[in-house]
């Protein structure tokens, strides 16, 4: 039948497509840079004998995919360094000389964010789940018949499910989703694009989801150490498995006595900084100190350290 002939040695395709597909997540592009075309109008593979070799590799394994992710991910392309060396000529790194570096995508953001704050509900299953999203949005584009005109998010742990279970209208999808350039379903994709926006800059900083993960972040940090340079070392290392640079950590000092200036000159600004969200708060912990923290989390978590794979 059908799955006899797909997972058969005489098939060219289909193993060779499942590589490149997950080449293109482990590496931010595929060995066939047009992973919709695989004719011949699409993309000769940069390297050919590679991309046979891994696809009679899981043929042979049993496909066996968490084996060749493994395998991907440990090898020495991927934990190469990331950083763009200058004398070679090879911007799009198609000769992967370096590491990649790009991105992550929109469900990957929200839920590195929840673990990094001790929030993510790793539960499998059930219904979908329905996030905070700002007010109106249904009605506004909602058909006068429809019966989701009306968004009422949930509580509790429900908040905090991974992306996968987030309720999904096509008509209006979470916007935090759309931002960052999740694909709005109405036809198949993949292949995602990359944008760079001042919205979604804007949408780090403001929007409730991230403020309460910045705050959950920050509650940690505070309730593990009393020393600030551990605390940072600490927020690095779950994000970026690596210690800051000592410009970073400059930065972040500075940055942080700044907020605790600022928010010991405004109590009220505070409070309604860390008042953000339903997770609960520990209540033991300085609101002007959680403050600084959290405004501290938000601006890694919304730097390369928190939203770059590399």
């Amino acid at each position: 039948g059908l799955a006899s002939w797909l997972t058969s040695a005489e098939n060219p395709l289909v193993t060779r497509v499942l590589i490149n597909s997950l080449w293109q997540r482990t590496f931010g592009h595929g060995l066939v840079r047009t992973p919709e075309d695989f004719g011949l109008q699409g993309d000769q593979p940069t390297h050919p004998e590679l991309l046979d070799w891994l696809a009679v590799d899981l043929r042979e394994s049993g496909w066996d995919m968490k084996r060749m992710l493994r395998q991907m991910v440990t090898s020495r392309v991927f934990k190469q360094e990331s950083r763009r060396r200058e004398e070679l000529d090879d911007p799009e790194n198609r000769l992967y000389a370096r590491g990649p570096r790009y991105r992550m995508d929109a469900e990957m953001l929200r839920d590195i964010g929840l673990w990094a704050g001790d929030l993510l509900d790793p539960h499998m299953g059930g219904e979908g789940v329905k996030p905070y999203q700002p007010d109106g949005m249904w009605i506004a584009l909602a058909h006068p018949a429809s019966n989701t005109k009306r968004y009422e998010r949930d509580h509790g742990s429900l908040l905090y499910r991974r992306s996968l279970y987030v309720y999904w209208k096509r008509t209006s999808p979470h916007p935090m989703m759309t931002i960052f350039d999740a694909p709005d379903r109405e036809s198949s994709c993949v292949r995602r694009t990359r944008t760079n926006t001042a919205l979604q800059s804007l949408a780090l900083f403001n929007e409730t989801q991230r403020v309460e993960i910045a705050r959950a972040v920050a509650q940690k940090l505070l309730l593990e150490s009393d020393d600030d340079h551990e605390r940072l070392d600490r927020l690095y290392q779950s994000l970026a498995c690596r210690l800051p640079t000592d410009r970073e950590r400059g930065i972040c000092l500075q940055l942080l006595t700044q907020m605790r200036e600022r928010y010991e000159q405004a109590p009220g600004d505070a409070e309604a900084l860390v008042s953000a969200g339903d997770a609960p708060r520990a209540e033991s912990l300085p609101v002007q100190e959680l403050a600084a923290w959290t405004q501290l989390a938000t601006v890694v978590l919304a730097s390369d350290v928190g939203l770059m794979v590399y």
